[in-house]
């Protein structure tokens, strides 16, 4: 066999609709291709025209094996029938050239008693069901509770891949679907055996097939389009938040230095966007505008909006913020009453007006919202209170 070239082939149709399997391996058969192997869902096969035409039979494992014991093969092999290999545990694959060999199944009540060990397996692989998602779940949905070892929740939210939580949750409910298939299509095939009706050959399995690569297209397409949808910068994963003529897009949150500094024009601007699972809403914007003094003289500021999906992770996130707040602000955060929000955060220098550079940072809070505004310049955000609000209030 070694010098013999290998085809391989996905296994299209279902594992247990087995006059199907049969059927499948039957018509490569005819074609030349004759089955070696399984290794994990691809059959492997080798050509040879010269070969007789095969009739293949799946027969259930009785037990846990590898392969059948040598006393059945030797049975087998008096009928007529060669052993080829087992599939994943459950069948063991036969072979027969002789088209005058009897069946090995010739009464269907005794064949349906065949499955005793793959109906208890069956069993319970699905009461592990439950036990599978929820730690799928807590895998797609803990670490944001309570974090990814050491990695803040802040930092989380900027390298997370949009749709990621989703997009492993439809993973897991796709596997949990399979499993219940399996146990759909043993049912209805123990259900027919037992009631003495033979499995129906030859079977059709195009319609499968192409089932299977619809399927499979889409999970590929997936996981390519969550790779090739960031378009942003790193580390954030994001998409643009800007417009054809490179303004922001109208839903986008931010603090604008064209209204805070009364500029009629900005030097550098750029906006990005990302909608995670837990973080529907997020921005991260960038500003920069010439000051009294020039274009030696810039001022510059940068937002980040977080809109969580409970106010629970948006108290986490104040907390990380406030963090990096004192570092860039230079002193320890200042908690102002501010009308209409659930918390304002200063920092800075408190001789704003003595410093060529002086750098200041608010973090404020309404609700599920939260907002980071680190900024350069001399304008006092202590007495700008009611515009942060009214930024938080946005779309709310």
């Amino acid at each position: 066999m070694s010098g013999r070239q290998e085809y391989r082939e996905f296994r299209p149709v279902e594992l247990y609709d087995v006059a199907a399997v049969e059927s499948w391996l039957e018509e490569r058969d005819r074609e030349g291709y004759h089955l070696l192997r399984f290794r994990g869902l691809y059959g492997i096969f080798y050509q040879d025209c010269s070969v007789a035409l095969s009739r293949y039979r799946l027969q259930p494992l009785l037990r846990k094996e590898k392969s059948p014991p040598p006393e059945m093969t030797d049975a087998y092999r008096e009928l007529g029938w060669e052993y080829v290999c087992t599939l994943a545990g459950t069948f063991h694959i036969w072979r027969c050239g002789d088209p005058a060999a009897p069946e090995l199944d010739t009464d269907p009540v005794v064949q349906s008693m065949g499955y005793g060990y793959l109906e208890r397996k069956m069993r319970r692989h699905l009461l592990r069901l439950p036990a599978i998602l929820l730690v799928c779940l807590g895998i797609c949905v803990l670490p944001w509770f309570w974090g990814a070892g050491d990695m803040p929740l802040v930092d989380q939210l900027e390298h997370a891949l949009p749709g990621e939580g989703l997009f492993w949750l439809l993973m897991a409910a796709a596997a949990v679907g399979v499993e219940l298939l399996d146990a759909f299509r043993m049912r209805r095939l123990l259900r027919s055996l037992g009631t003495g009706v033979p499995l129906e050959r030859p079977r059709s399995w195009r319609l499968q097939k192409r089932v299977t690569q619809a399927v499979m297209v889409l999970i590929w397409a997936g996981v390519l389009i969550s790779w090739l949808l960031p378009d942003g910068g790193d580390p954030h994963f994001t998409r643009s938040a800007m417009d054809g003529d490179g303004e922001p897009l109208a839903e986008v949150v931010y603090v604008d230095l064209r209204e805070l500094e009364g500029s009629e024009e900005l030097t550098g601007f750029s906006a990005e966007r990302k909608s995670l699972l837990l973080a529907p809403r997020m921005y991260w914007t960038r500003q920069s505008t010439e000051g009294p003094g020039g274009p030696l003289n810039l001022i510059s500021g940068n937002t980040s909006y977080y809109r969580m999906g409970t106010e629970g992770l948006a108290l986490r996130v104040e907390e990380e913020l406030k963090t990096w707040q004192e570092w860039f602000g230079g002193g320890e955060p200042e908690r102002l009453k501010v009308p209409g929000l659930d918390s304002f955060w200063w920092a800075g220098d408190e001789q704003l007006s003595r410093r060529e550079d002086p750098c200041q940072c608010v973090v404020a809070r309404r609700g599920n919202c939260v907002l980071m505004f680190s900024y350069t310049g001399h304008k006092d955000l202590r007495i700008q209170t009611d515009y942060f609000a009214a930024v938080l209030m946005k779309f709310q």
